[in-house]
């Protein structure tokens, strides 16, 4: 025993203990529940990437979603490396707005691949 810690306070340690490796797990799961969810839009987008590609659309048109992928793949790789670190709030803090970059990159795909089907249909 401390000779200043009175016996409240020596059994806080270890719930204080438990609490921070309860929020570290909780802080984990959430990060890797936020990996899953932006993997499986990023495949979404790089499906109709290919898609819009394969359905000529001019690649000038589609030249800044091709970028603006590669980018939120850099950054979900430079997340995942956190992850693999055990740096659980720096992953999240790097997955921050990425679910939205990637949403905007589809709509400007779909936007694309939708007006290049009604010049054909002309």
């Amino acid at each position: 025993r401390f000779r200043n810690v009175t016996g409240v306070q020596t059994c806080a340690l270890p719930i204080s203990a438990r609490e921070a490796a309860d929020g570290k797990a909780r802080t984990g799961a959430e990060a890797e529940r936020e990996m899953v969810e932006i993997a499986g839009l990023l495949a979404q987008a790089n499906t109709r990437l290919a898609a819009a590609q394969k359905g000529r659309v001019p690649a000038r048109v589609l030249r800044q979603p091709a970028a603006d992928i590669e980018a939120v793949n850099a950054d979900v790789q430079k997340a995942g490396e956190a992850i693999e670190k055990d740096d659980y709030l720096g992953a999240r803090a790097m997955l921050k707005g990425v679910k939205e970059r990637i949403l905007k990159t589809i709509a400007a795909i779909d936007a694309a691949t939708t007006s290049q089907s009604a010049r054909r249909r002309r």
